[in-house]
Protein backbone atom coordinates (compact mmCIF):
# COMPACT_ATOMS: atom_id res chain seq x y z
CA UNK A 1 0.00 0.00 0.00
CA UNK A 2 1.37 3.49 -0.89
CA UNK A 3 2.52 5.72 1.91
CA UNK A 4 -0.13 8.33 2.67
CA UNK A 5 0.49 12.00 2.00
CA UNK A 6 2.26 14.10 4.63
CA UNK A 7 0.10 16.80 6.22
CA UNK A 8 1.08 20.43 5.68
CA UNK A 9 -0.40 23.61 7.18
CA UNK A 10 -2.82 25.34 4.83
CA UNK A 11 -0.87 28.61 5.21
CA UNK A 12 2.02 26.99 3.31
CA UNK A 13 -0.25 26.14 0.39
CA UNK A 14 -2.44 29.19 -0.04
CA UNK A 15 -2.99 32.77 1.03
CA UNK A 16 -6.30 33.06 2.83
CA UNK A 17 -8.53 36.09 2.49
CA UNK A 18 -11.84 36.40 4.32
CA UNK A 19 -14.66 38.74 3.37
CA UNK A 20 -16.93 41.16 5.23
CA UNK A 21 -20.46 42.57 5.23
CA UNK A 22 -21.14 46.23 4.43
CA UNK A 23 -23.47 47.96 6.87
CA UNK A 24 -27.10 46.95 6.37
CA UNK A 25 -28.13 50.33 7.73
CA UNK A 26 -26.72 52.14 4.70
CA UNK A 27 -28.86 51.56 1.54
CA UNK A 28 -26.19 53.02 -0.74
CA UNK A 29 -23.95 50.02 0.01
CA UNK A 30 -26.45 47.58 -1.51
CA UNK A 31 -27.29 47.32 -5.19
CA UNK A 32 -31.03 47.12 -5.72
CA UNK A 33 -32.24 48.18 -9.14
CA UNK A 34 -28.84 48.98 -10.61
CA UNK A 35 -26.17 46.39 -11.37
CA UNK A 36 -23.67 45.78 -8.59
CA UNK A 37 -20.91 43.38 -7.58
CA UNK A 38 -21.80 39.76 -6.65
CA UNK A 39 -21.54 39.25 -2.87
CA UNK A 40 -21.47 35.66 -1.61
CA UNK A 41 -23.17 34.30 1.51
CA UNK A 42 -23.10 30.65 2.64
CA UNK A 43 -26.62 30.18 1.24
CA UNK A 44 -25.32 31.02 -2.25
CA UNK A 45 -22.89 28.08 -2.17
CA UNK A 46 -25.00 25.23 -3.53
CA UNK A 47 -23.11 23.78 -6.48
CA UNK A 48 -19.48 23.42 -7.49
CA UNK A 49 -19.56 26.42 -9.80
CA UNK A 50 -21.06 29.64 -8.44
CA UNK A 51 -22.67 31.76 -11.15
CA UNK A 52 -24.95 34.17 -9.27
CA UNK A 53 -25.66 35.46 -5.79
CA UNK A 54 -28.83 36.49 -3.99
CA UNK A 55 -27.44 39.96 -3.25
CA UNK A 56 -25.08 42.44 -4.85
CA UNK A 57 -23.19 45.35 -3.32
CA UNK A 58 -22.16 48.70 -4.74
CA UNK A 59 -18.63 49.97 -5.26
CA UNK A 60 -19.25 52.22 -2.27
CA UNK A 61 -20.15 49.11 -0.23
CA UNK A 62 -16.93 47.44 -1.37
CA UNK A 63 -14.85 50.40 -0.19
CA UNK A 64 -16.72 50.80 3.10
CA UNK A 65 -16.11 47.18 4.13
CA UNK A 66 -12.58 47.21 2.69
CA UNK A 67 -13.34 44.15 0.63
CA UNK A 68 -10.91 42.52 -1.76
CA UNK A 69 -12.08 40.98 -5.01
CA UNK A 70 -11.98 37.22 -5.43
CA UNK A 71 -11.23 36.50 -9.12
CA UNK A 72 -13.02 33.80 -11.08
CA UNK A 73 -11.49 30.39 -10.56
CA UNK A 74 -10.32 31.00 -6.98
CA UNK A 75 -12.03 28.47 -4.63
CA UNK A 76 -14.02 29.77 -1.67
CA UNK A 77 -14.89 27.80 1.48
CA UNK A 78 -17.26 28.48 4.37
CA UNK A 79 -15.72 28.24 7.82
CA UNK A 80 -18.65 29.24 10.04
CA UNK A 81 -21.88 27.34 10.74
CA UNK A 82 -21.96 25.19 7.58
CA UNK A 83 -18.32 24.14 7.71
CA UNK A 84 -16.54 23.26 4.50
CA UNK A 85 -19.15 24.26 1.94
CA UNK A 86 -17.15 25.14 -1.17
CA UNK A 87 -17.52 26.58 -4.66
CA UNK A 88 -15.52 27.98 -7.54
CA UNK A 89 -16.86 31.38 -8.71
CA UNK A 90 -17.33 31.76 -12.45
CA UNK A 91 -16.92 35.53 -12.21
CA UNK A 92 -15.21 37.93 -9.84
CA UNK A 93 -17.03 38.13 -6.49
CA UNK A 94 -16.80 39.47 -2.97
CA UNK A 95 -17.70 37.37 0.08
CA UNK A 96 -18.99 37.83 3.60
CA UNK A 97 -17.01 37.16 6.78
CA UNK A 98 -18.09 33.49 6.98
CA UNK A 99 -16.26 32.63 3.76
CA UNK A 100 -12.57 32.48 2.99
CA UNK A 101 -10.94 32.60 -0.46
CA UNK A 102 -7.99 30.29 -1.12
CA UNK A 103 -5.31 31.90 -3.31
CA UNK A 104 -2.89 29.07 -4.21
CA UNK A 105 0.81 29.79 -3.78
CA UNK A 106 2.88 29.30 -6.93
CA UNK A 107 4.43 25.88 -7.08
CA UNK A 108 2.70 24.71 -3.90
CA UNK A 109 -0.94 24.16 -4.74
CA UNK A 110 -3.43 23.85 -7.58
CA UNK A 111 -6.71 25.78 -7.27
CA UNK A 112 -8.92 22.88 -8.41
CA UNK A 113 -7.24 20.53 -5.95
CA UNK A 114 -7.72 23.03 -3.10
CA UNK A 115 -11.45 23.02 -3.87
CA UNK A 116 -11.58 19.31 -2.99
CA UNK A 117 -8.83 19.00 -0.38
CA UNK A 118 -9.55 21.88 1.99
CA UNK A 119 -13.28 21.17 2.65
CA UNK A 120 -12.42 17.53 3.34
CA UNK A 121 -9.68 18.58 5.77
CA UNK A 122 -12.10 20.95 7.51
CA UNK A 123 -14.81 18.31 7.80
CA UNK A 124 -12.46 15.55 8.96
CA UNK A 125 -10.89 17.83 11.56
CA UNK A 126 -14.22 19.05 12.92
CA UNK A 127 -16.25 15.85 12.77
CA UNK A 128 -19.79 15.00 13.76
CA UNK A 129 -18.69 15.13 17.40
CA UNK A 130 -18.32 18.90 17.12
CA UNK A 131 -21.15 20.92 18.59
CA UNK A 132 -23.70 22.47 16.27
CA UNK A 133 -22.65 25.98 15.26
CA UNK A 134 -18.92 25.16 15.41
CA UNK A 135 -16.88 27.96 13.84
CA UNK A 136 -13.27 28.46 12.86
CA UNK A 137 -11.20 31.60 12.55
CA UNK A 138 -8.42 32.73 10.26
CA UNK A 139 -5.70 31.54 12.63
CA UNK A 140 -7.07 28.00 12.97
CA UNK A 141 -7.63 27.84 9.22
CA UNK A 142 -4.03 28.81 8.53
CA UNK A 143 -2.91 26.02 10.88
CA UNK A 144 -5.30 23.47 9.34
CA UNK A 145 -3.34 20.36 8.33
CA UNK A 146 -4.02 19.14 4.79
CA UNK A 147 -2.69 15.90 3.26
CA UNK A 148 -0.58 17.09 0.29
CA UNK A 149 0.65 15.13 -2.78
CA UNK A 150 4.33 15.34 -3.63
CA UNK A 151 3.83 17.43 -6.77
CA UNK A 152 1.37 19.99 -8.12
CA UNK A 153 1.04 17.75 -11.19
CA UNK A 154 -0.35 14.98 -8.98
CA UNK A 155 -2.73 17.47 -7.36
CA UNK A 156 -4.03 18.41 -10.81
CA UNK A 157 -4.49 14.77 -11.79
CA UNK A 158 -6.48 14.10 -8.61
CA UNK A 159 -8.66 17.13 -9.31
CA UNK A 160 -9.24 15.96 -12.91
CA UNK A 161 -10.43 12.54 -11.72
CA UNK A 162 -12.79 14.08 -9.18
CA UNK A 163 -13.98 16.59 -11.79
CA UNK A 164 -14.94 13.66 -14.03
CA UNK A 165 -16.88 12.10 -11.16
CA UNK A 166 -18.63 15.42 -10.53
CA UNK A 167 -19.58 15.74 -14.21
CA UNK A 168 -21.08 12.24 -14.20
CA UNK A 169 -23.03 13.03 -11.03
CA UNK A 170 -24.28 16.30 -12.54
CA UNK A 171 -25.45 14.49 -15.70
CA UNK A 172 -27.34 11.88 -13.68
CA UNK A 173 -28.81 14.55 -11.42
CA UNK A 174 -30.17 16.28 -14.52
CA UNK A 175 -31.59 12.96 -15.73
CA UNK A 176 -33.30 12.44 -12.37
CA UNK A 177 -34.80 15.93 -12.53
CA UNK A 178 -36.13 15.35 -16.06
CA UNK A 179 -37.53 11.90 -15.25
CA UNK A 180 -39.10 13.21 -12.05
CA UNK A 181 -40.84 15.97 -14.01
CA UNK A 182 -42.34 13.57 -16.58
CA UNK A 183 -45.31 12.41 -14.46
CA UNK A 184 -46.41 16.00 -13.81
CA UNK A 185 -46.00 16.98 -17.47
CA UNK A 186 -47.95 13.93 -18.61
CA UNK A 187 -50.63 14.44 -15.97
CA UNK A 188 -51.01 18.08 -16.98
CA UNK A 189 -51.45 17.18 -20.64
CA UNK A 190 -53.99 14.46 -19.86
CA UNK A 191 -56.09 16.77 -17.70
CA UNK A 192 -56.07 19.67 -20.15
CA UNK A 193 -53.58 21.59 -18.03
CA UNK A 194 -52.77 24.17 -20.68
CA UNK A 195 -56.43 24.91 -21.38
CA UNK A 196 -57.42 25.08 -17.71
CA UNK A 197 -59.26 22.46 -15.68
CA UNK A 198 -62.71 23.43 -16.87
CA UNK A 199 -65.67 21.24 -15.91
CA UNK A 200 -63.64 18.81 -13.82
CA UNK A 201 -62.33 21.49 -11.47
CA UNK A 202 -63.23 21.12 -7.77
CA UNK A 203 -62.19 22.61 -4.45
CA UNK A 204 -59.81 20.37 -2.52
CA UNK A 205 -62.12 20.66 0.48
CA UNK A 206 -64.77 18.71 -1.43
CA UNK A 207 -62.60 15.59 -1.52
CA UNK A 208 -61.16 15.77 2.01
CA UNK A 209 -62.66 14.14 5.07
CA UNK A 210 -60.32 16.08 7.35
CA UNK A 211 -56.85 17.58 7.81
CA UNK A 212 -54.77 16.41 10.77
CA UNK A 213 -51.72 18.10 12.25
CA UNK A 214 -49.25 17.11 14.92
CA UNK A 215 -47.10 18.97 17.42
CA UNK A 216 -43.56 20.32 17.33
CA UNK A 217 -42.04 20.12 20.81
CA UNK A 218 -38.64 21.69 21.41
CA UNK A 219 -36.29 18.79 20.71
CA UNK A 220 -32.59 18.35 19.89
CA UNK A 221 -31.89 17.98 16.17
CA UNK A 222 -31.11 14.28 16.45
CA UNK A 223 -32.88 11.54 14.48
CA UNK A 224 -34.68 8.72 16.28
CA UNK A 225 -32.85 5.42 16.56
CA UNK A 226 -34.33 1.98 16.03
CA UNK A 227 -37.34 1.47 18.28
CA UNK A 228 -37.54 5.17 19.21
CA UNK A 229 -40.31 7.63 18.40
CA UNK A 230 -39.66 10.74 16.34
CA UNK A 231 -41.36 13.92 15.09
CA UNK A 232 -41.11 14.55 11.35
CA UNK A 233 -39.33 17.66 10.07
CA UNK A 234 -40.69 19.53 7.04
CA UNK A 235 -37.67 18.28 5.08
CA UNK A 236 -39.04 14.73 5.44
CA UNK A 237 -41.70 15.41 2.81
CA UNK A 238 -40.21 14.95 -0.65
CA UNK A 239 -42.13 14.64 -3.96
CA UNK A 240 -40.82 11.08 -4.41
CA UNK A 241 -41.86 9.97 -0.90
CA UNK A 242 -41.18 10.30 2.81
CA UNK A 243 -37.54 10.74 3.88
CA UNK A 244 -37.93 8.95 7.19
CA UNK A 245 -34.51 9.91 8.55
CA UNK A 246 -35.57 13.58 8.66
CA UNK A 247 -37.02 13.56 12.16
CA UNK A 248 -36.27 14.54 15.75
CA UNK A 249 -36.12 11.83 18.40
CA UNK A 250 -38.80 11.89 21.12
CA UNK A 251 -37.67 10.32 24.39
CA UNK A 252 -40.24 11.77 26.75
CA UNK A 253 -43.22 9.46 27.08
CA UNK A 254 -45.72 12.30 27.55
CA UNK A 255 -44.91 13.63 24.06
CA UNK A 256 -45.81 10.37 22.29
CA UNK A 257 -49.22 10.46 20.59
CA UNK A 258 -50.22 7.38 18.60
CA UNK A 259 -53.13 9.23 16.98
CA UNK A 260 -50.69 11.26 14.87
CA UNK A 261 -48.39 8.37 13.97
CA UNK A 262 -47.72 8.22 10.23
CA UNK A 263 -49.15 5.18 8.45
CA UNK A 264 -48.65 3.50 5.10
CA UNK A 265 -50.70 5.22 2.41
CA UNK A 266 -50.97 8.57 4.23
CA UNK A 267 -51.03 11.70 2.07
CA UNK A 268 -48.81 14.29 3.75
CA UNK A 269 -48.36 17.98 2.94
CA UNK A 270 -46.12 20.67 4.42
CA UNK A 271 -47.74 23.91 5.57
CA UNK A 272 -44.50 25.86 6.08
CA UNK A 273 -41.30 26.17 4.05
CA UNK A 274 -39.58 28.42 1.55
CA UNK A 275 -41.59 29.92 -1.28
CA UNK A 276 -40.47 27.21 -3.70
CA UNK A 277 -41.00 24.29 -1.30
CA UNK A 278 -44.11 25.21 0.67
CA UNK A 279 -47.03 22.83 0.14
CA UNK A 280 -44.98 19.85 -0.99
CA UNK A 281 -46.80 16.55 -0.67
CA UNK A 282 -46.02 12.85 -0.69
CA UNK A 283 -47.69 9.49 -0.26
CA UNK A 284 -46.13 7.45 2.53
CA UNK A 285 -44.95 3.93 1.74
CA UNK A 286 -43.92 1.40 4.42
CA UNK A 287 -42.74 3.87 7.08
CA UNK A 288 -40.96 2.59 10.20
CA UNK A 289 -43.15 2.65 13.32
CA UNK A 290 -43.08 5.60 15.68
CA UNK A 291 -42.93 8.59 13.33
CA UNK A 292 -45.36 11.38 14.24
CA UNK A 293 -46.70 14.42 12.43
CA UNK A 294 -45.37 17.83 13.43
CA UNK A 295 -47.44 20.99 13.43
CA UNK A 296 -45.93 21.76 10.01
CA UNK A 297 -46.58 18.35 8.43
CA UNK A 298 -50.26 17.79 7.71
CA UNK A 299 -52.12 14.58 6.94
CA UNK A 300 -54.78 15.06 4.27
CA UNK A 301 -57.47 12.39 4.71
CA UNK A 302 -59.10 11.85 1.31
CA UNK A 303 -62.66 10.67 0.74
CA UNK A 304 -62.11 7.32 -1.04
CA UNK A 305 -65.40 7.69 -2.91
CA UNK A 306 -64.14 10.78 -4.70
CA UNK A 307 -60.36 10.65 -5.00
CA UNK A 308 -57.25 8.55 -4.63
CA UNK A 309 -54.47 9.87 -2.34
CA UNK A 310 -51.88 9.23 -5.06
CA UNK A 311 -53.87 11.27 -7.56
CA UNK A 312 -54.32 14.19 -5.14
CA UNK A 313 -50.56 14.14 -4.48
CA UNK A 314 -49.94 14.23 -8.22
CA UNK A 315 -52.18 17.23 -8.92
CA UNK A 316 -50.83 19.16 -5.92
CA UNK A 317 -47.56 19.26 -7.85
CA UNK A 318 -49.08 20.70 -11.04
CA UNK A 319 -47.83 24.15 -11.98
CA UNK A 320 -51.28 25.74 -11.80
CA UNK A 321 -51.92 24.35 -8.31
CA UNK A 322 -48.41 25.31 -7.15
CA UNK A 323 -49.18 28.91 -8.23
CA UNK A 324 -52.27 28.88 -6.02
CA UNK A 325 -50.25 27.57 -3.07
CA UNK A 326 -47.59 30.27 -3.44
CA UNK A 327 -50.19 33.03 -3.81
CA UNK A 328 -52.02 31.89 -0.66
CA UNK A 329 -48.87 31.59 1.45
CA UNK A 330 -48.34 34.24 4.11
CA UNK A 331 -45.20 35.59 5.73
CA UNK A 332 -42.65 38.22 4.84
CA UNK A 333 -39.58 36.08 5.44
CA UNK A 334 -37.78 34.88 2.33
CA UNK A 335 -36.81 31.68 4.11
CA UNK A 336 -40.13 30.54 5.57
CA UNK A 337 -43.73 30.95 4.40
CA UNK A 338 -46.94 29.47 5.82
CA UNK A 339 -50.22 28.32 4.31
CA UNK A 340 -53.27 27.80 6.50
CA UNK A 341 -55.48 24.73 6.52
CA UNK A 342 -58.37 26.90 5.32
CA UNK A 343 -56.32 28.06 2.31
CA UNK A 344 -55.36 24.47 1.53
CA UNK A 345 -59.05 23.56 1.49
CA UNK A 346 -59.74 26.36 -1.02
CA UNK A 347 -57.24 25.05 -3.58
CA UNK A 348 -58.85 24.27 -6.94
CA UNK A 349 -57.78 20.98 -8.46
CA UNK A 350 -58.75 18.92 -11.52
CA UNK A 351 -60.84 15.91 -10.47
CA UNK A 352 -61.78 13.33 -13.11
CA UNK A 353 -63.76 10.18 -12.16
CA UNK A 354 -62.08 7.54 -10.01
CA UNK A 355 -61.52 5.15 -12.91
CA UNK A 356 -59.71 7.90 -14.85
CA UNK A 357 -57.61 8.71 -11.78
CA UNK A 358 -56.64 5.05 -11.45
CA UNK A 359 -55.77 4.76 -15.12
CA UNK A 360 -53.65 7.92 -14.98
CA UNK A 361 -51.78 6.67 -11.92
CA UNK A 362 -51.10 3.40 -13.70
CA UNK A 363 -49.54 5.25 -16.60
CA UNK A 364 -47.41 7.23 -14.14
CA UNK A 365 -45.88 4.10 -12.64
CA UNK A 366 -43.44 3.48 -15.51
CA UNK A 367 -42.13 7.06 -15.36
CA UNK A 368 -41.74 6.91 -11.59
CA UNK A 369 -39.96 3.57 -11.80
CA UNK A 370 -37.38 4.99 -14.21
CA UNK A 371 -36.91 8.06 -12.02
CA UNK A 372 -36.39 5.87 -8.94
CA UNK A 373 -33.84 3.73 -10.78
CA UNK A 374 -31.94 6.84 -11.86
CA UNK A 375 -32.13 8.23 -8.31
CA UNK A 376 -30.68 5.01 -6.88
CA UNK A 377 -27.85 5.09 -9.41
CA UNK A 378 -27.16 8.72 -8.51
CA UNK A 379 -26.88 7.74 -4.84
CA UNK A 380 -24.38 5.02 -5.79
CA UNK A 381 -22.30 7.49 -7.81
CA UNK A 382 -22.15 9.82 -4.83
CA UNK A 383 -20.90 6.98 -2.65
CA UNK A 384 -18.27 6.10 -5.26
CA UNK A 385 -17.12 9.71 -5.35
CA UNK A 386 -16.88 9.81 -1.55
CA UNK A 387 -14.68 6.70 -1.66
CA UNK A 388 -12.54 8.25 -4.40
CA UNK A 389 -12.05 11.38 -2.33
CA UNK A 390 -11.04 9.36 0.72
CA UNK A 391 -8.52 7.38 -1.33
CA UNK A 392 -7.12 10.09 -3.58
CA UNK A 393 -6.94 13.00 -1.15
CA UNK A 394 -5.13 10.99 1.52
CA UNK A 395 -2.73 9.10 -0.76
CA UNK A 396 -4.19 5.63 -0.13
CA UNK A 397 -4.38 5.38 -3.92
CA UNK A 398 -1.85 7.31 -5.95
CA UNK A 399 -1.97 8.78 -9.44
CA UNK A 400 0.62 10.14 -11.82
CA UNK A 401 2.98 7.18 -11.56
CA UNK A 402 3.55 7.47 -7.78
CA UNK A 403 2.91 4.36 -5.65
CA UNK A 404 -0.24 2.42 -6.53
CA UNK A 405 -2.03 3.61 -9.65
CA UNK A 406 -5.68 4.35 -10.22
Amino acid sequence: MPKQFPKIALSQLANLRMGATPSRAEPSFWAKDEAGHPWVMIGDIRDKYLCKTAEEITSLGVRSARLHEVPAGIPIVSFKLSLGRAAIPQRAVYTNEAIVALFPKDGRADASWLYYAVPRAVQSTFTETAVKGQTLNLATLNDLLVPVPETVAEQRRIAEILDTADEEIANWRLSVEKLSALPLAFCGSQLGFDAGFGRIERRLDEVLLCIQAGRSPDLPDMAAGQGEWGVLKVSSVQPWGLKCTENKAVREQSLIDKSIEVKDGDLLMTRANTDDLIGLSCVVKDPPPGLMLSDKTLRLVVNPELALPGFVHLVLGLGEVRKQIRSMASGTSGSMKNISQDSIRQLRIPLPPLDSQQRLLGLMAACESKANNARQWLDKLRLVKKGLMDDLLTGKVRVGGVGGRL
